[in-house]
């Protein structure tokens, strides 16, 4: 499976518009957990050019996440528990 190549992911947010359920070119995330960073950025130019959007991603190791960061971006959507 492809998350568990990532590593360590504990948590993902979709944020922005498409939280709002509204359409847009943009898919705003937030992971958090120590992660491959090399394999993401593969992965995530993969995805772009097969969905035609721009992924966009707030990476946080979970020593540095709080709930602070969910209250700063507004609307969000967990999508990993």
């Amino acid at each position: 499976m492809v998350l568990n190549q990532l590593g360590n992911l504990e948590k993902v947010y979709l944020t922005g518009d498409l939280a709002l359920g509204r359409n847009s070119p943009f898919i705003d995330l937030i992971l958090v957990g120590n992660v491959d960073r090399a394999y993401l950025f593969r992965l995530t130019e993969r995805v772009e050019n097969l969905i035609d959007k721009k992924i966009r991603i707030g990476l946080y190791r979970p020593e540095e996440f709080s709930a602070k960061k969910l209250e700063d971006v507004g609307i969000y959507m967990n999508l990993l528990d």
